[in-house]
């Protein structure tokens, strides 16, 4: 398993941040339209945590980097849900896009964990 730790973070953190780029403009449609503070804030800390992600790296970081950058994506991830959450009154086309574009990032990642946790078949 420890073989593929890393792959399986890269790929989870390049998958994340894609799909973060992707919900940017849609939170900030929220945010303007609704004007909901906590979905603005977490709008500028995804916006820090994307151009932290812009910044030239080594071509493979190390899996200590890996994991520490997949546990700052989660946690705005985590953010941006609970914000959208705290403020589910109001229902609009990009929150159910937001909504969506969640479970199919959520469905791949578990995916990508079943990959390196599930045991190998014997023959």
């Amino acid at each position: 398993m420890w073989d593929k730790t890393g792959p399986y973070l890269y790929a989870d953190n390049a998958d994340m941040v894609e799909t973060l780029r992707r919900m940017l403009p849609l939170l900030e449609r929220v945010a303007a339209n609704e004007s909901i503070a906590p979905i603005g804030a977490v709008c500028t800390k995804l916006r820090e945590t994307l151009e932290h992600s812009a910044q030239p790296a080594q071509p493979y970081p190390s899996a200590e980097a890996l994991g520490a950058r997949n546990l700052e994506l989660q946690e705005v991830l985590a953010e941006t849900q609970e914000a959208l959450h705290e403020s589910s009154a109001v229902e609009s086309v990009d929150r159910n896009e937001l909504r969506s574009i969640l479970l199919a990032l959520f469905r791949r990642m578990l995916t990508r964990e079943l990959e390196i946790t599930t045991p190998a078949r014997r023959p």
